[in-house]
């Protein structure tokens, strides 16, 4: 089964969706005694570390690569009931690991990363997550931000503008092209013309025009 990624506008629906996957319901004290109540409170200590880890990044997530724990699949026989978010139930449930990570292909935001076992498990497990979030949130199909888009340009502009000497300018349409570029980052996000050298890339660009015996352009 591929491997899913799947996006988050924000904390709140990602650890809540988290939950649902793992099936953990609302923890509640048994009775209403004082032995039930600090059971549930310990509990509840226990499921938010789990969870602090797992949002804490790759690599400390409490359900990172849980293959390498339960070699050849198995997982041993316990005396004790075992919790939902335990690594052994969280294996069973047919996930091989459970992430969390800030970006995706340039793409911001709370991202969960699901990779599952060939099980009966992980392809139900992997079905209802494709019914819960539409595609649009999936992957690559999350569109990119067009502030993301705009430092494209940026840095696409800076390479051009590198390849201009004296006595070469831009070739084709790129002097056209560089100015298109200029001009949608000014509209759009003007500030990053604020940051290191970059106020001198018009400077630079009717430097290129010039280059080429465009005085019409530099102007």
């Amino acid at each position: 089964m591929a491997n899913l990624y799947v996006w988050f506008p924000d904390k709140t629906e990602h650890r809540e969706f988290l939950l649902k996957l793992l099936e953990i319901e609302p923890i509640r004290p048994r009775n209403k005694s004082k032995k039930a109540r600090e059971e549930a409170e310990n509990l509840k200590e226990d499921l938010s570390l789990a969870i602090w880890k797992f949002e804490a990044g790759k690599t400390k997530s409490p359900w990172y690569q849980l293959h390498r724990t339960f070699y050849y699949g198995r997982v041993p026989d316990s005396d004790h009931s075992i919790l939902p978010w335990s690594k052994e139930a969280v294996f069973e449930k047919g996930f091989r690991s459970i992430y969390t990570q800030k970006s995706y292909y340039f793409r911001p935001g709370f991202w969960l990363v699901l990779k599952f076992r060939e099980t009966k498990a992980a392809g139900e497990k992997y079905r209802w997550v494709l019914k819960q979030i539409p595609e649009s949130r999936m992957g690559t199909s999350v569109p990119v931000p067009p502030s993301v888009i705009l430092k494209w340009k940026l840095l696409w502009v800076e390479k051009a503008l590198s390849e201009v000497t004296f006595l070469t300018g831009l070739e084709g349409k790129y002097p056209g092209k560089c100015l298109e570029y200029l001009n949608d980052i000014k509209a759009s996000e003007p500030e990053l013309f604020k940051k290191g050298d970059n106020v001198y890339l018009w400077e630079r660009l009717a430097f290129a025009f010039e280059a080429r015996g465009r005085l019409q352009g530099a102007e």
